[in-house]
Parts: C-alpha cells; sequence; structure tokens
C-alpha cells in the first residue's frame, strides 16, 4: 500500500511567493533591456501666427454718468464706421434731429465736448463739426433694471488705434486710413478700415462671412468679406444701400 507525502500548506504559500518573486524579477529584466522605441511624431500644421490676437486696446471701464463725463475735453478714436450715426442737435434743449445723421468713418478721430443724459433712452456723446453740434448714444437702457449698459469700447478707440498696431507697416497704415481693403489682411485692419461689420455665416470653422456698411474708399455702401484663418480671402462691393 503506497503512503501520500503530505506537503505542508505553508511550503506552498512559499513557493507560490518565491515564483512571483522571480516573475517579476524577469519581467524587469526585459523591460530595461529591451529595445527602445520611440513614438513617431503626427505631423504638425505649421500656421503664420496673427499678432493683432495679442494687441492690447485699453477698455474704457466706466460704469455711470459722472464717470462718462471724465470724457469731455478728449479726443477718441472712432470705431463703429457707418453703422451707428451722429444726430445734429439743438445745443440749448438737446433736441435731437432724426433726419440727416452725420455718419462717421471708422478711424476718424473726434473730440468729446459734451455728455449728457436723457432720463429712460441713455447717455449721449455730443461732438462738433463745423459749427454744429451731433450726438450718438453710448449707452443700452434695460427697462426691466433700470440701468445702462456702455457701449463705448464698441464704439471708440481710447487713443490712436495705430498706437496698438505699431508694427504694421507704412504703406499698410496708408492703405487703412485711406480705407482700403486687399487679400490677406486681417480682422483688425479690415474693420478699422471699413468699420464694424456684422457676421452674416460660417461656412466652418476656418471660413466667416461679414457684411460692412461701407465701400472701399470710404464711402456708404455694402461690401461682403470672406475671411479664412482671419484673413481676407475675397470680397464684393455692392452698389450704395442707402
Amino acid at each position: 500500500m503506497t503512503r501520500k507525502v503530505k506537503f505542508p500548506r505553508f511550503n506552498w504559500w512559499v513557493t507560490i511567493g518565491l515564483l512571483i518573486i522571480i516573475g517579476r524579477i524577469v519581467w524587469i529584466w526585459h523591460d530595461r533591456n529591451r529595445p527602445l522605441i520611440l513614438p513617431q511624431p503626427h505631423p504638425s500644421i505649421s500656421l503664420k501666427s496673427n499678432p493683432d490676437a495679442y494687441a492690447i486696446i485699453p477698455k474704457f471701464h466706466i460704469s455711470g454718468l459722472d464717470e462718462a463725463e471724465t470724457l469731455v475735453g478728449r479726443t477718441l478714436w472712432w470705431k463703429a464706421g457707418f453703422q451707428t450715426p451722429f444726430f445734429r442737435m439743438n445745443s440749448s434743449t438737446r433736441k435731437l434731429q432724426s433726419h440727416f445723421p452725420y455718419l462717421v468713418s471708422s478711424g476718424t478721430p473726434l473730440q468729446v465736448k459734451n455728455i449728457f443724459e436723457k432720463k429712460g433712452i441713455g447717455i449721449y456723446l455730443v461732438i462738433e463739426k463745423q459749427g454744429e453740434q451731433f450726438a450718438a448714444l453710448i449707452t443700452r437702457y434695460d427697462p426691466q433694471n433700470q440701468i445702462y449698459f456702455f457701449q463705448l469700447d464698441t464704439l471708440f478707440f481710447p487713443d490712436d488705434p495705430f498706437k496698438f498696431y505699431s508694427y504694421w507697416n507704412p504703406a499698410l497704415k496708408k492703405l487703412i486710413r485711406s480705407h482700403q481693403i486687399q487679400k490677406g489682411m486681417t480682422f483688425a485692419q479690415t474693420t478699422l478700415a471699413l468699420g464694424t461689420g456684422e457676421l452674416i455665416r460660417m461656412e466652418n470653422a476656418d471660413s466667416h462671412l461679414y457684411r460692412f456698411y461701407s465701400m472701399p474708399g470710404g464711402q456708404i455702401g455694402n461690401t461682403q468679406v470672406l475671411f479664412f484663418k482671419g484673413r481676407v480671402e475675397n470680397f464684393t462691393v455692392v452698389a450704395d444701400t442707402h
């Protein structure tokens, strides 16, 4: 009769532990001695950087009538172009005439003559041209909360805009001052030449079609500009629509 030899349980656990340790040592040795394979770099897309994105244009930080009155006497540069008009004003009664508004081309320096409020309507900024005064609304009124939202950053540059884009070359600055545009111009250059535009549609993530209410040369009209990756791809000029 054959007698079975019992293997102590303790020895089983020791054996299992030794196998685990040996396996770990073998894996480490294999990992450290295998050939080093570096991941292949993904092809990168090289895009010309647009320094206009880094230009710092100071904000007005004006939130009330008292603060707005500090603008009197300052020269501001018009940003909005023909989208926002100035209305002829009677200086004694402050009554505005809605007909024959004064339309200012983008980039025009304007000296602030006065600031005043019409309750429930908004705050106005006054300029003077050939002895006549003209006023433009610089706030948006919220009737529900009865407060004004200032739009100075949308309407004006706080200083000569070419100071903020000092790296633009003289030929480009001359082109912009004459309100001309050309293929390859940035969005900032185009808006300074033509004024504020409105987005018509997005062709895709890179293509955006804008409408500007002026024509190259500084006349009132309609110019549609297609931007591709932030630069003018092409543009179409339409006759005066006003």
